[in-house]
C-alpha cells in the first residue's frame, strides 16, 4: 500500500478462512529472506455485519456489484474505531523505536 512518515511498509492483506495459514506463510517468507519479522495488526475482528455480509455476497455468492456498496458502507461506519487502530499501533511502534 505504500509507507508512513516513518518510513514504515504498510501492507493489506485478507486470509479468508485460511488466516493461520496464511500468517505462517508470511512468517516463514520473511524469516527466509532474512527480514526482521513484519507487526500484523488484525482489523476483521472489528469488521461490523454489514461489511461481513457484503463480503460474503462479493466474494462467496459472487455478487460484487452488490456486494461491494455494502462493504464500503459498512467500513464507513467502523471507520472512527480503524483511526484509533492506526493510532494505537503508531504509538507502540514510536515506543519500540525509543
Amino acid at each position: 500500500m505504500g509507507y508512513d512518515e516513518d518510513g514504515h511498509e504498510i501492507c493489506a492483506l485478507g486470509f479468508g478462512a485460511d488466516q493461520r495459514e496464511g500468517l505462517g506463510v508470511i512468517y516463514s517468507l520473511y524469516r527466509l529472506i532474512g527480514r526482521r519479522e513484519p507487526l500484523i495488526v488484525g482489523t476483521l475482528s472489528g469488521l461490523g455485519i454489514l461489511a461481513r455480509c457484503g463480503g460474503f455476497l462479493s466474494r462467496r455468492a459472487g455478487l460484487v456489484s452488490l456486494g461491494r456498496p455494502i462493504v464500503a458502507f459498512g467500513i464507513k461506519q467502523i471507520y472512527p474505531e480503524l483511526v484509533l487502530t492506526v493510532d494505537s499501533v503508531r504509538r507502540f511502534l514510536k515506543e519500540v523505536a525509543e
